[in-house]
Parts: C-alpha cells; structure tokens; sequence
C-alpha cells in the first residue's frame, strides 16, 4: 500500500501520461525536504509509517494496561515477541509490519536501550532477557549460565527483590 501511495504522489510531482514520464529534476528525498533547506516539504511516508509503528511498539511497552495491550499480549506475548524473527500464521499484517522495525537497523536494540525498567516486585521483569540491572541482558552476558538455566523464561520475581537500590537475592 504504501509503495502504491508513493507512486501516486511521485506520478503527480514528475507526471505520467500522454507526454509520458517527464524529468525528475530531484532526488525524492530532495522532494522530501523542508521548504527551508530546499525541498517540497511532502511527507516522506515511508519514515512516517516507522514512526507511527515506533510509537505502537512504544505505547505496548509502556502502558500500564487497557483492553487493547491485554489482547496483545495474550495474543503474541507482548512487545518482547517482537524480537522473534520467525514470522507466524496468526500474525497479523499489523504485527508483522512492527516486527519489520523492530528488526530494521537494530532498532529493536536501541529501543531496548532506552529503557529504564522499575523493577518493584519483579513480576513483569524477564530474568535472563530484560536489561534490569548494568547495561546489557543476562543472557548476553552469562551465555554458559543461560544455556545450563531450566528456568529460561523466568520473571525476576522468585529470586529475589529490590530494595533500597540494591539487589536482595533469595
């Protein structure tokens, strides 16, 4: 679709017709620029599109609840299944697409990074996948530890607590 809207746009600019394909006198991505360094100031969909999407992958992460972040998660496990590269059946068109920007350019991992999680009680804290303590996941950092774990989807909840800005194991 979004190729479609594209197209449409830069046949309007440039023409398509009877006197056939007239000259692009600049890059699209001129086109796209604001007035003020020279361009058209025509909305560059395409960004558009990964920043609305950015702002969904946001708002699953970050919401304290509502109807619409429950049947997401019982459906596709939350934002954390964004990462799975494997794409399913029961995907919906809407999910795959933020997969896509999660997987673009590593933007998944520099959305992770700017992450502060409030661990509390430790229920909604991945143990081995959430940065909750440092600067990177357990998993990366202890792969031996992790791959030895029979606990590999645990929540940080039943080893212990933070307190007092300092981790209290069990």
């Amino acid at each position: 679709m979004l190729k479609e809207i594209v197209k449409l746009q830069r046949d309007f600019l440039w023409g398509w017709g009877s006197e056939g394909r007239k000259i692009a006198w600049a890059s699209w991505e001129k086109v796209c620029e604001p007035r003020e360094t020279g361009g058209l100031d025509i909305l560059d969909l395409r960004l558009f599109n990964v920043a609305m999407l950015g702002k969904w992958i946001w708002c699953l992460s970050s919401d304290k609840g509502g109807l619409w972040k429950e049947v997401l998660e019982s459906k596709y496990e939350g934002w954390r299944s964004l990462k799975v590269i494997r794409v399913y059946n029961k995907d919906s068109l809407w999910w795959r697409d933020m997969k896509g920007i999660w997987k673009m350019e590593d933007w998944g991992r520099s959305f992770k990074n700017c992450f502060e999680w409030a661990v509390r009680n430790g229920e909604k804290i991945s143990l081995w996948d959430d940065v909750w303590v440092g600067t990177e996941d357990l998993r990366s950092i202890f792969p031996i530890l992790f791959s030895l774990s029979i606990s590999k989807d645990a929540k940080l909840a039943p080893f212990g607590e933070w307190l007092n800005g300092s981790w209290n194991g069990i």
